[in-house]
Formats: C-alpha cells, sequence, structure tokens
C-alpha cells in the first residue's frame, strides 16, 4: 500500500511519497497533551487514528491501541451535545484544508466530563489499494488539549461574583469577634419579626434555641480562625415564640488592612422545607412498610409459582402423546390450560402490584419503538385474552380498520390495554366487548393536533357513578362481585400518564342494550408519538454520536449516501430473522444455572435445553461453587444464569456477580429473581435481569440476540494481504467473542484465531483443518484468487459444512448473479462489535428439530 500527499499550497511539489503517518515519535514525549493523526474517508466518510500517543490513556483511560483499532468508540465519547458543532467544524477544515481549531465537551471512560480544544492542520492524502484502487482521505495532524481545570475555575469567578451581587436581597445579619450582633437587614425582621434596634449589639446566640448554641459558637470560631465558608441549619425563635428553622452561610469579615473582624453569615428560612420532609419521611415510612409487605409476597409467592408454571408448561408440551381424554373436564376444558390460565392469573397480579412500586420509586423505563396500534397492541391482546377467558364469555372484536403507527413502548401500552380488557371480560355478561384505535383532533392533550385515542367498550354493568372520584386510585375494586386487587386502573393510569397521554372513563358512554349500560375507557396518546411525526426528529438524534454524524455528513457531501444506505437495507433484510417461539440457537454453548432450589434448577435446565439444544448445561447451588468452577476448574461459559436468594450464610446473587466480575469472567450473566433486583444485578455487572416466572423464549431470545456472541472454543482463519488489517480485525473478533469484555488477554481465551496471507494457503488451510468461521478479504494482491473464490471452495471442500462465511473489504462489491457464497457481508472499517454478534449469532438461529425427527436423524 502507498500513500501519497496533496498539499494545500499552490506552488508546492507534486505527489510524494511519505512514511504511513508516523511521523510524530519524536516530539511526541515532550508534549503535554493528546497528539494524533486523524483520517476521514471521502468515500465512506469513516473515520480513523492512524496514531494516537500514550497520552489518551491519561485524559480518557482509554488505551491508545484500542483507539487506533475502534476509533468509533472514542468519537462517540464528544457529549452529544457538541456533536453537530463538532461535525461542522471538521466539515469546513476538510473542505477549505482550513485549520482545525474547535473546543467541546467529551465523556472519560468512567463518564466525568471533559473540556478540551483541538487543534491541528489538514492535507490530502490518497492510498494506493493493493487492487490498484485508490482510496482519498483528509489527514490531520494534531494535539488535543485539557481545559477542564480552566474551565472550572472560571465557573466558579462567575458562581462567586453572581453570589456577591445577590446578597443584598438576602436575609443577612454580622457579628463581631465577640458574636454580638453588628448588621440585620430587613429581611431578617420579616422572618423573625425583630427589628434592626433590638438585636444590634446583642449576641447572636440569645435569639437561637437551646439546643443550637453550642454549635453556633463553635462555628463563629471556626469561621474566624479558618475562613471559607461554612453553613448548618440552626433553630431560631420569633419575636412571637415560634420555632424558625434556618439555613446559615458563615463568611469571615475583614477590614481594609485584611484583619478579621467578624463574621457575617446568610440566612435561609427552611421551615417549611423540614416541615414537609417531615411529612414526607412518615409518608415513606408507611410505603416503605407496603413495599416491604409486596416484595415479601413477590419472593414467597413468586418462587413456587414459578416452578409451577415451568412444570404445567413442561406438561402442556408432553400432552399430544398423552391421552388427552383423562385431562380435560365435562365441559372439555383442558386441565393443564386451566392450570397455566390461574397461574397466570395469579403473576398478573403480582407483577402489577410491583409494576405500581417501581413506578413511583421512578424504576420503570418506557422504551419506545416503532409499532403498529392494531397489529402489535390490539389483536395480539384479543387473540391472548381469547385464550384465557372461559368458555361461554363474550367474544372481543377489534372494531374499525385504522392503520395508526406510532412509537411507544409496545411492552407497557399492551400492558394497560390487557388490564382494561381483563376488567372489561370479568364484568359483562350479556352482548360485546370491542377494541379500537383512531386519530383524532384533541383539544385537551397538545391543543388542536391530533391525538391517538384507544378505547375499550362493553355492554358490562357499568360503573357506578360513587366510584367516578376514586376510579384509578391504588386498591380502588370496580365493586365487589368479582375477584381483583384493585391496582390494575391506577397502573395504567400511571402508565400512560408517563407516555405523555391520559385515560379516563366516558361518563356519556351507554352500550345500547337494554340494562347493559356498560362501560368505555378511552386512553388518549400525544400526537407526538405518531411515526409521522417521529421520523421528522430520526434524523437529528442519530446525530447524537459524533462517529455516525460525521460518516453521515461526509457521504452525503461526497454523493455516495444513496449506495450505502442501499447496502446497509439490503444487508439487514435478508439477514434479520424474525424470533418465535419454534426456534432456537444451535452451537456448543456451555451454560451454568446458579440457584439454591432444586426443583427450580431442574425445570430451568429443561427449558433452556429447548432454547439450546446442542449446549452443555451444568448447575451449581450457590454462588461459591459458581465461583469455584470459573476459577479453580477453569471453565469458560458463555452464560450463567444467576437467582439472587442463596441459603443463608451463603453468597447472594449480586455478591457473587461481583466477585466474579472481580475475577475477570467474561460470561454472559443473566440475573433472575421472584424480586425486582434488576438495580442491584445490573450495578453488580449482570448484563441483563429476568423476573420470575422467566418469560417466554421469544422474550430471552430477543434479549440475547445483540449480547450473547457464538459458543467459546470456535476456530477462526482471517485471510487478508494486509498484516495490520489482520491484526485489527482478529482484535475485533477477539473483542466480539467475550460477552462481556473486560480486557482482551481474557478474550483472547475464548476463540483460536488464526490468519494467512494468500488464497492458495487458505484453501490448503480449510481442507485441513476444522473452522467455524472464516473472514476473507475479497482483494488479495498479486492474486487471481478472490474472496468469493475462497467461499466458493469453503462451500465445497471445508471440513465443517455449517462454517460461516464473512467477506471483508473496502472496495465496492459487485454482486454476483444467483446465490452469493458467503453469509454475511462486512464492509471495511468492520462494523460495531454489537452489530457483529448480532450477525453472527442470527446465522445460529434455527428451527426447532422435533424430537421424532431428531431421533430419526440419529
Amino acid at each position: 500500500m502507498v500513500a501519497t500527499t496533496a498539499s494545500s499550497r499552490d506552488d508546492a511539489p507534486g505527489p510524494v511519497a511519505v512514511h504511513p503517518y508516523r511521523d510524530l515519535s519524536g516530539i511526541v514525549p515532550l508534549v503535554p497533551a493528546l497528539v494524533y493523526t486523524y483520517t476521514v474517508n471521502h468515500e465512506t466518510g469513516a473515520s480513523s487514528f492512524p496514531y494516537v500517543s500514550d497520552f489518551v490513556e491519561t485524559l480518557f483511560h482509554i488505551p491508545a491501541k484500542e483507539i487506533e483499532a475502534d476509533p468509533e468508540t472514542f468519537l462517540n465519547l464528544i457529549h452529544k451535545d457538541d456533536v453537530e458543532n463538532f461535525t461542522k467544524s471538521v466539515m469546513d477544515s476538510m473542505k477549505n484544508l482550513t485549520r482545525w481549531d474547535h473546543e467541546m465537551r467529551m465523556l472519560t471512560k468512567s463518564g466525568s466530563i471533559l473540556h478540551v480544544h483541538g487543534k491541528s492542520s489538514p492535507r490530502k492524502v490518497e492510498e494506493i489499494n493493493a487492487d490498484g484502487t485508490v482510496t482519498k482521505l483528509t489527514l490531520w495532524n494534531g494535539v488535543l488539549i485539557d481545559n477542564t481545570d480552566k474551565k472550572k475555575n472560571e465557573d466558579a469567578a462567575k458562581v462567586s461574583l453572581k453570589g456577591l451581587l445577590e446578597s443584598t436581597v438576602e436575609p443577612l445579619f454580622a457579628v463581631d469577634c465577640d458574636g454580638f450582633l453588628t448588621e440585620w437587614n430587613d429581611p431578617m425582621e420579616e422572618i423573625t419579626g425583630y427589628g434592626r434596634e433590638a438585636v444590634v449589639h446583642k449576641k447572636f446566640t440569645s435569639f437561637v434555641a437551646e439546643t443550637h448554641k453550642y454549635a453556633v459558637t463553635s462555628m463563629f470560631s471556626t469561621s474566624h480562625r479558618t475562613g471559607g465558608i461554612h453553613s448548618h441549619d440552626v433553630t431560631m425563635l420569633s419575636k412571637h415564640g415560634h420555632e424558625i428553622c434556618m439555613h446559615v452561610t458563615y463568611k469571615r469579615m475583614k477590614d481594609a488592612n485584611g484583619d478579621a473582624i467578624g463574621v457575617y453569615g446568610r440566612c435561609q428560612d427552611v421551615t417549611m422545607i423540614k416541615e414537609a420532609e417531615k411529612e414526607k419521611n412518615a409518608a415513606l415510612k408507611l410505603a416503605n412498610a407496603e413495599k416491604s409487605l409486596t416484595e415479601w409476597l413477590s419472593h414467597e409467592i413468586r418462587n413456587p409459582l414459578s416452578v409451577a408454571m415451568e412444570a404445567a408448561q413442561a406438561l402442556k408440551d408432553q400432552q399430544k402423546t398423552i391421552d388427552s381424554t383423562t385431562l380435560v373436564d365435562e365441559e372439555g376444558s383442558s386441565y393443564v390450560e386451566l392450570i397455566c390460565r390461574s397461574i397466570i392469573y395469579v403473576v398478573e397480579i403480582l407483577t402489577n402490584m410491583l409494576d405500581v412500586n417501581k413506578y413511583v420509586e421512578g424504576k420503570i423505563i418506557l422504551r419506545p419503538q416503532l409499532c403498529s396500534i392494531r397489529e402489535d397492541i390490539l389483536i395480539p391482546t384479543q387473540q391472548m385474552m381469547g385464550v384465557w377467558s372461559h368458555t361461554g364469555r363474550i367474544p372481543v372484536h377489534v372494531v374499525g380498520d385504522e392503520e395508526v403507527q406510532v412509537y411507544a413502548d409496545k411492552l407497557r401500552l399492551k400492558q394497560v390495554i390487557t388490564n382494561l380488557l381483563s376488567n372489561a371480560i370479568k364484568y359483562t355478561k350479556k352482548g360485546f366487548i370491542h377494541l379500537s384505535v383512531e386519530t383524532k383532533k384533541g383539544d385537551n392533550i397538545v391543543g388542536n393536533d391530533e391525538n391517538v385515542v384507544l378505547t375499550v367498550s362493553d355492554s358490562g354493568c357499568g360503573v357506578n357513578q360513587k366510584e367516578y372520584n376514586n376510579l384509578f386510585s391504588k386498591w380502588e375494586q370496580l365493586g365487589s362481585t368479582v375477584n381483583g386487587a384493585g391496582i390494575g386502573l391506577c397502573l395504567c393510569r400511571m402508565l400512560v400518564e408517563g407516555m405523555g397521554g391520559e385515560i379516563d372513563l366516558n361518563k356519556e358512554y351507554h352500550s345500547g342494550v337494554e340494562g347493559y349500560p356498560g362501560a368505555q375507557f378511552m386512553v388518549k396518546l400525544p400526537s407526538s408519538i405518531l411515526a409521522k411525526n417521529h421520523q421528522k426528529n430520526e434524523k437529528k438524534r442519530s446525530h447524537d454520536y459524533a462517529f455516525s454524524a460525521l460518516s453521515e455528513a461526509v457521504v452525503a457531501s461526497t454523493g455516495a449516501a444513496s449506495r450505502v444506505v442501499e447496502e446497509v437495507t439490503k444487508s439487514i433484510s435478508e439477514k434479520t430473522q424474525v424470533i418465535s417461539n419454534d426456534v432456537c440457537i444451535r452451537g456448543k454453548f456451555r451454560l451454568l444455572i446458579v440457584d439454591d432450589d432444586k426443583i427450580g434448577r431442574r425445570l430451568l435446565r429443561c427449558r433452556f435445553a429447548r432454547i439450546f439444544p446442542d449446549a452443555i448445561i451444568e448447575e451449581v447451588e450457590s454462588g461459591e461453587n459458581a465461583i469455584e468452577k470459573t476459577e479453580r476448574e477453569g471453565i469458560c461459559y458463555d452464560i450463567i444464569f444467576m437467582d439472587h436468594f442463596m441459603a443463608i450464610n451463603e453468597m447472594n446473587g449480586d455478591e457473587t456477580m461481583r466477585e466474579l466480575r472481580k475475577r475477570n469472567v467474561d460470561s454472559l450473566i443473566i440475573g433472575i429473581s421472584g424480586n425486582f433486583k434488576e438495580t442491584e444485578h445490573l450495578s453488580a455487572g449482570a448484563d441483563s435481569f429476568f423476573q420470575k416466572p422467566i418469560p417466554s423464549n421469544e422474550i430471552l431470545l430477543q434479549g440475547l440476540l445483540s449480547r450473547l456472541p457464538p459458543p467459546a472454543g470456535w476456530n477462526v482463519l482471517v485471510v487478508d494481504d494486509v498484516k495490520l488489517n489482520s491484526h485489527f480485525i482478529t482484535r475485533k473478533l477477539q473483542i466480539a467473542s467475550s460477552p462481556h469484555f473486560t480486557n482482551i488477554q481474557v478474550a483472547k481465551k475464548r476463540w483460536s484465531i488464526s490468519s494467512c496471507a494468500s488464497g492458495v494457503e487458505a484453501m490448503d488451510l480449510i481442507k485441513k483443518t476444522h473452522f467455524d468461521l472464516l473472514v476473507l478479504d475479497q482483494n488479495l494482491e498479486n492474486e487471481t484468487i478472490r474472496g468469493t473464490d475462497i467461499a466458493l471452495f469453503a462451500k465445497e471442500n471445508s471440513l465443517n459444512k455449517d462454517v460461516i462465511i464473512i467477506l471483508n473489504t473496502g472496495s465496492e462489491l459487485k454482486q454476483p448473479e444467483g446465490d452469493q457464497p458467503f453469509d454475511i457481508y462486512w464492509p471495511k472499517p468492520l462494523p460495531s462489535v454489537e452489530q457483529m454478534r448480532r450477525n453472527l449469532i442470527q446465522e445460529l438461529i434455527k428451527s426447532r428439530v422435533a424430537p421424532d425427527e431428531s431421533r430419526e436423524k440419529g
């Protein structure tokens, strides 16, 4: 590969050969700043850092080699509010070949903010690739300086000046060196009732409650002696004998000669705040008692329910092989179905109770995604509730054909409709139950904009007028003739308001069925969730990250955007699979189940064996045993499923996770508990959390899709004629192979990765060695054999007929006629680690083989 440069000056000599970028080593040790070489590809917009000085680790706590290998991670440290200006500054420098001089905020690896100032000079560079094609780049050599301390000092000076200017409007007093009052302004008089004449020359402590006099005297002494700013809460006595809680901030006073002459204090009346805190603490005490009861119920009931549900599901799966006539009642209802339905009902009540607590504590996070109200919310809810309802119940119909596309939290919106529909089913004995959605001009959420209105209507007994005011309150039931906890509508209100909408009962509604007035609940959501409105802001949101923002800007400026978008769209449409309960993940994964309950472990083992039919599944009863498995026995697990509560005197789930992460165990750890322990588990090092009962296989698989790489033990071959490319590809594959990447030395133990530089050598290795993955460069120097030729050869001659083949190239790929000889196409630079894992694991997702079919294949 040869690099040439084009000068920005007209009188400069023509293109000259230069050493590829590493010409700064002589001055780097002398510069107290980050020295770098940075390039932008004119065609793809991709950024790279061919060179970064070791000072980067001092600033950002990231080794220079990691940034050179993965520039995206470093650029995405730029604060999202500064991405737009950063992109504009780079584009201006690139277009006009002018000096880049820019200030911005960046995040360190630990999340703290740095204020940095970058300076560099650009020049044009052309790289001649092995196949003769030319890659055009803009290259900057420059420095990045840390200005954080300077910025903090400037901000502190501004705050001090502002405080001084505003001090005269605050309650203020002053005392001399002996504690006698010398100043007392009007705001102090308004608060205490004492005028200046009544207090000056008297001890300040004579206006302070007895319990605080010593603390005030001590604070005066400290402020007078040491200077600085000191503050505390003081209870003072008003003229009328009332106690006033003041927050007082003290500062030493000096005369013109700089000698201390006393202390002045700035006051804030916090009496109402303190009273509010007392009321809040009392309310919290009551809420905590309720929360403790709920958590106790969760743990004591969810665990046996989880076992019952898994057992019932296993029985249901085997029902086809049993004489079904012995498992139905006189009305033909399946006993197994009745068991499942009853368990689900109890689980739903517990889930609602816990969700109310989580919402109050701010632990429910809404995750909007594109969905159709009719196809993704109403119809699935109708089908699900139809399964749960008893024989003879009123059928549920989805009314209307309007297709409304929105960005909303599908799970939570479905939860709202499920609760409303559940009430309708319980209270309706005759007539109908209807679900519908439409867009209407709004008059109560966002002016005259369109609102999304979902309705659940029935011909039941209706709602008593006396219950209107408390309808959405906690523990309120609609009458007393049916079972229920009285929290469903309360949760619905919380979730809908969290989405920016409102829920109400249509008091004017009547079903039209004689003797059955019915009820109609209306969920109104703002127009901002409509897909057509949401898409207007989508492009802006995508620019929150610097790497993608700059790439998109460069691609757009060079006219290559349409081709790149077309290729990416095609790749996604071809490779993305719909996850369902009828699929599994093939591969020799190794799983560990950590739970002190033997029955629970056995049922989880049965469940995970269906998802990972080729896996080795082990189980232990304690965190200590799990640590022993990974540490002493040295077993490299792909996934560890960790329960929270273990036996007495043993490590619980989050303690075990912390210990495993401390020992650099890089397995994917999934927390499991009957209680909501998501915060504790994630902070301890878990990658995900599921609350018992474990959700469906579909939800489990979706959660694993972007986190789980193929199993440990894979044999990988990288074919590229550029040694540096092979090095970076190998390194990124090593990172992708580690489910919870900690460091490169640990990741190297997962996969065996070898490389070669020629097509002939690659074909010879493929014939003799079992490879699970091939990563092939399309254009190999001085060879007629291309990456696609090696792929075709591997399809016919590989020892492993299921080998996954990836084509990786920096030049535009001309698609061949017919089927492609490779499974995945990765253009250079490589995609993100998450996308690499997703692409690879999708190749392992297969339809589940029926037991009989499996035996036949034997």
